[in-house]
């Protein structure tokens, strides 16, 4: 057996094993000749002793661990070991002679029992001897407690107690003494000598013992059956070959280094008082400056009223330069202008005179020729005139050269006067006059600028509000619930408070404030839990003393209610405080109060016993809870299939992680996944199956935990039960799950403490580990060795990993198409891969959608932490067995990277629909030329996708038709749309009206709406008077909401379309263009409501016109189709439940997971033999 420190096994020595012995040595020769009983026998050494004399030993204890050993190790004729309890011995009346019982009845709190018990089995004549520690020298004079004692006793407590049963009792005391022994150094038979000290003098005998440690009573019915001789003599253990004085000198060595280390501190404590009483003496005199400051600020007051005289003047003086620096730039314009035109009249001189030059030459060699006699007079007088002309034109030339440096000049001037105003408007704005104006300049901008302004406020307000906030003394608890809100409710003003970061931050914050021992009735009797009469979890939390910790974690749980409705049961395990007390004053707790100390494990099974939840939470009592603790872990056993075990992510009460998970290696070690590391990092905040979970905060289903027998008292007291634990439930064949949506603040140590070579339970986590690995040493050898690829260890039961692109992160209750990229991230984590999915156009962390893919066990990548996809595959890509890419500009801009750094991945491409066709067709009805260019430039870069990728994906078989000329020898496939199917249980009778379900950023939903409230709703009011058309989707436009009136209700997004289509009686789809198939005739038909769709609308979804859906184009006859499915209950049934059977065996969960896996089994990705559970 191994030492706990509950009883004492014969490895142990020095004093210890001394005491324990001498008191069966003391009653040796009281046994002989009889029929003994040794009550609380521990593993047997001490019954085995007083067999050597006595008739017949019985030795009992309440560990069958002790027995069966016991039975093992000490083996003789008149010897026997049973296992019973002290206060129910499995005896007869008067069975016994004589009844041993030491060091037992203080672990016990019914003492009264146990006597009584002792004094029935013993025979009337009989004796019993018992011992017990003396309280006020034992613990209270020491300083030391026992963990293991229930109730420990003074003499008067021990006499009273005794003397109600044995009216006859005489005591001995026991204690370690230190002497002077002289012996032969020849061994031999003793006669032992005693002397004591008094006064300065030597004097025979023992003398009386002062202060015993523990007393020895011997009791009986009456004085003469106690014993004459013998044991009534001071009696001494030789401690033989251990020398207790010298370990005695060492720990007085030991304790005057502490001494001089303590004196030395009180040193540097005084030297640090001193400074202290400086530093008040220097912030008094900072207070004195700070009163001259305040005077001198009143004085600057009046100085300030002073300069409004000088503000407005020079506000006058501004209005005047503001009113120059305009004239001045018109002066520059009219300059830049005249210069334009001066090189404008100067070209064109130019021009002019070499065309009057040629001109006159020409005129003068034509006069030539006719006559020399004309031509030399003509010729004279040609080039007289032309002189003339040059002349004027070499005067206008000069005149006009003149003007332009004389309005260079000018220019010149005016910028340097431009300079000028420059400089002295720098002047003025670094004047006190201008910083006093700032609240007029201010005025003028509210009244100029109301809106740019209002924003330039909200913006520095809320950053000021900010920086107040992470100053206030709130707890993390509820600054996370505070984030919640904002993200919530205000995401923009959450988005100017955040400034680039994910959240509130959790980092540097306090918890809820220490509570003060004056304090614990009056916070317990304020805290008050709901009750519930079949509650569907039960919240168990042991405890051990630190009352003030658990009153922390009970108001925590009070502020963070649950939606699920729960039982909270303490187990208190003894507690030394008044934890039983003050909690009993607690409302709605169930308070289980342990008659002896079990130690954690116990504890934790005694609460699970006593449970009559579903579901069964354990929580450590030095914990704090956040938003959603109770309800994410629960409803983690919905959104995976077959799991038997959840574990909250961890924080410290900084911020930081303690655990994302635990792994544990190949020796039998573990690793808290993430410790001390930043609790928002994306790869601590996805759920994903673990080895373990720590046991502060887990949640198991009570069946399986009863199945399994609870937490495994192997491991007594504590740890490596909840790893034993999580491994038994997967060798059953369920999922242990890390669920980080679940947060609980934990104060690690505070339960168990933190040394594992203290005396604490945590002192045995290094030897239960031992006895995990032995156990669990076949599965462990398949795990990786300690700290090595901790990036496979911690997603261990992935089978393979896919990495996702699409631009941005699914809003599937928003759009059909995230509803399908949502669903095939699902198919692919319940196909055994991993999943690390990237918004790779913005890398945006969005509240509700990052978290959905998180919750369900998607990795997601999101700034700040990721900024790159490239640089996320240099680092990871060897990792990724598939990457699959959605829309073909995330191949076009993302492929070659991945076949750079991801070479052994294949890549598959998800194209949502053709782009190029829905493009052509819409460039069709709006006979539009350059939109059908840019249809046939898509066409190229989709078609180019194709053949770059190892396999693409449709969704209709239509387009995969129009596909096979382009690409005969391309792997193609389709993959219809995926969705949950509600179905309907609500009748036709209850619903009235038509809607169209589409989101508005999509323009072929635009067009279908603006096209159905101009053509068909004319046509169809006649049929149906008063009908109303509901609009619903994200992001309406100003086109559309221009479409609302009386019967034309915009409702814009819901976020619970299922029962708001219940609401209605049919749905339509008038599509005009588009490509691929419509998600929202899938959503309608999956929920059962009929719809009427166009030809297109219906395009490439194998539907049967008239059976699961109606077809219509002609606006008349559409009107026409609605007003019969609208009226006519018998078809509307039928259709319904035709929609609902088709949408199941084409587009459910089943379906799309068979799809996929052939997908995957084409491109070489078969599904593994042997999947995750």
């Amino acid at each position: 057996m191994r030492f706990t420190g509950e009883r004492f096994i014969p490895t142990e020595e020095g004093k210890i094993q001394l005491e324990h012995y001498h008191r069966y040595a003391v009653v040796r020769d009281l046994v002989a000749g009889k029929h003994v009983l040794d009550v609380a026998c521990g593993e047997g050494y001490g019954s085995s002793m007083l067999a050597e004399v006595a008739v017949a030993v019985t030795g009992v204890d309440i560990s069958s661990e002790a027995v069966l050993h016991a039975e093992a190790t000490y083996v003789k004729p008149n010897l026997t070991y049973l296992e019973g309890s002290a206060t129910a011995l499995p005896f007869a009346d008067a069975s016994f002679d004589m009844v041993v019982s030491f060091e037992t009845i203080e672990h016990l709190a019914g003492q009264v029992e146990m006597v009584a018990e002792l004094r029935r089995v013993l025979r009337p004549e009989g004796m019993l001897v018992i011992s017990s520690p003396n309280r006020p020298v034992y613990s209270e004079e020491s300083g030391e407690h026992n963990e293991f004692h229930v109730k420990e006793l003074d003499f008067a407590e021990f006499d009273a107690l005794l003397k109600a049963q044995f009216p006859a009792v005489r005591y001995l005391g026991q204690r370690m003494l230190m002497g002077s022994m002289i012996q032969p150094l020849s061994s031999g038979p003793d006669a032992l000598r005693a002397w004591h000290m008094e006064a300065g003098t030597i004097q025979n005998g023992s003398g009386l013992m002062q202060d015993p440690v523990y007393f020895l009573a011997i009791c009986a019915a009456s004085e003469n059956l106690l014993p004459e001789t013998g044991v009534g003599m001071t009696s001494f253990v030789h401690p033989g070959k251990q020398d207790l004085i010298k370990q005695y000198v060492g720990f007085a060595k030991w304790a005057k280094a502490q001494d001089e280390a303590v004196a030395e501190r009180d040193g540097h404590i005084r030297r640090m008082q001193h400074d202290a009483e400086e530093h008040l003496d220097f912030i008094k005199t900072l207070q004195a400056r700070q009163a001259e400051c305040e005077q001198q600020l009143q004085s600057q007051v009046g100085t300030i009223a002073n300069l409004n005289s000088e503000m407005l003047s020079q506000r006058q003086l501004l209005a005047d330069r503001d009113s120059v620096l305009l004239q001045l730039r018109e002066r520059l314009a009219e300059r830049d202008e005249g210069l334009a035109l001066m090189r404008g009249l100067h070209d064109k001189i130019d021009s002019d005179a070499q065309a009057v030059t040629a001109t006159h030459n020409a005129r003068i060699l034509e006069r030539l020729r006719s006559s020399d006699d004309s031509l030399a007079h003509s010729r004279d007088q040609a080039i007289l005139d032309l002189k003339h002309e040059l002349e004027y034109c070499h005067q206008h030339i000069s005149s006009l050269i003149e003007e332009t440096v004389r309005r260079g000049e000018w220019g010149q001037r005016l910028d340097a006067e431009v300079k000028d105003a420059r400089d002295a408007l720098k002047q003025i704005v670094n004047t006190n006059s201008w910083r006093m104006t700032k609240p007029l300049r201010e005025a003028r901008r509210w009244v100029s600028a109301p809106v740019m302004q209002s924003k330039r406020y909200i913006v520095g307000a809320v950053q000021l509000a900010k920086r107040g906030y992470t100053r206030l003394p709130i707890s993390v608890s509820t600054r996370i619930q505070h984030r919640f809100l904002l993200q919530k409710h205000l995401p923009r003003l959450f988005r100017i408070a955040a400034d680039q970061t994910i959240g509130v931050s959790v980092e540097h914050v306090s918890t809820a404030a220490t509570i003060e021992a004056h304090d614990f009735d009056t916070v317990a009797r304020s805290i008050e839990l709901p009750v519930f009469d079949a509650p569907l979890v039960s919240v168990i939390i042991p405890i051990y003393g630190k009352c003030d910790y658990t009153l922390r974690c009970l108001m925590s749980i009070a502020a963070q209610l649950p939606r699920a409705s729960f039982e909270v049961i303490v187990v208190d395990d003894c507690s030394p405080d008044r934890s039983a007390e003050i909690l009993q004053q607690v409302r709605g707790v169930r308070l289980l109060l342990n008659e002896k100390n079990q130690g954690f494990i116990r504890s934790c099974n005694i609460g699970a016993k006593a449970a009559t939840g579903k579901y069964l939470y354990f929580l450590n009592n030095d914990t704090e809870v956040i938003h959603g603790w109770l309800d994410e872990l629960l409803n983690t056993f919905h959104l995976f299939s077959n799991v038997g075990f959840v574990g909250s992510k961890l924080i410290y009460p900084d911020g930081s992680l303690q655990e994302a998970g635990g792994i544990i290696w190949k020796d039998g070690s573990a690793w808290n996944f993430g410790r001390n590391q930043n609790a928002s990092l994306p790869v601590y905040n996805y759920a994903r199956e673990v080895d373990y979970c720590s046991g502060a905060s887990i949640m198991v289903p009570r069946p399986l935990f009863e199945e399994l027998g609870g937490f495994d008292e192997h491991y007594l007291p504590a740890y490596c039960e909840d790893s034993d634990l999580a491994l038994k439930i997967r060798d059953a064949g369920y999922s242990v799950l890390y669920q980080p949506m679940s947060v609980v603040i934990h104060h690690e140590g505070i339960t168990s403490g933190t040394d594992t070579g203290g005396q604490g339970a945590k002192a045995y986590q290094i030897e239960n580990s031992k006895k995990l690995f032995q156990r669990w040493k076949h599965r462990l050898a398949h795990h990786q060795e300690n700290g090595i690829d901790v990036d496979a260890a911690k997603d261990r039961m992935a089978q393979r990993r896919v990495l996702v692109l699409e631009h941005c992160t699914p809003t599937p209750d928003q759009d059909a198409g995230s509803v399908s990229v949502f669903n095939i991230l699902l198919l692919l984590r319940n196909m055994g891969y991993q999943v690390t999915f990237i918004p790779e156009d913005n890398f945006l962390y969005m509240s509700d959608y990052t978290t959905l893919l998180q919750r369900v066990g998607i990795e997601v990548l999101y700034h700040p932490y990721q900024n790159s996809v490239e640089q996320h595959l240099i680092e990871s890509g060897s990792r990724y067995d598939l990457a699959f890419l959605f829309r073909p500009a995330v191949v076009q801009k993302h492929l070659q990277a991945v076949r750079k750094y991801a070479p052994q991945a294949k890549v598959l491409f998800y194209t949502h629909d053709l782009h190029y066709l829905r493009m052509l067709r819409e460039a069709a009805l709006q006979n539009n030329s350059d939109k059908k260019t840019a249809a046939l430039e898509m066409k190229q870069i989709e078609l180019a996708a194709m053949r770059a990728v190892d396999a693409s994906i449709l969704v209709s078989p239509a387009e995969m038709e129009v596909l096979r000329t382009d690409l005969p020898d391309q792997k193609l496939h389709v993959l219809p749309l995926i969705l949950d199917i509600p179905g309907t249980d609500i009748p036709f009778s209850q619903r009235n009206d038509i809607v169209f379900v589409g989101g508005f950023q999509h323009p072929p939903n635009i067009d279908a709406v603006q096209h159905f409230v101009a053509e068909v709703m004319p046509r169809l009011r006649p049929l149906l008077p008063g009908i109303r058309f509901f609009v619903v989707g994200s992001k309406p436009t100003a086109e559309i909401h221009a479409l609302a009136g009386d019967d034309v209700i915009i409702s814009g997004f819901i976020p619970d379309l299922t029962s708001y289509l219940n609401r209605m009686r049919v749905a339509v789809a008038p599509l005009r263009y588009g490509a691929g198939v419509k998600g929202k005739i899938g959503t309608a038909m999956a929920a059962g409501l009929p719809t009427v769709a166009t030809e297109l609308g219906a395009e490439g979804m194998g539907l049967t016109d008239g059976e699961n859906i109606f077809v219509a184009d002609d606006p008349q006859l559409y009107a026409e189709v609605i007003a019969r499915l609208y009226e006519d209950e018998s078809l509307w049934n039928h259709v319904s439940r035709s929609g609902i059977i088709f949408s199941e065996q084409a587009w459910g969960l089943a379906a799309g997971e068979a799809n996929l896996e052939r997908i995957l089994n084409d491109i070489d990705l078969p599904r593994l033999a042997i999947a995750p559970k």
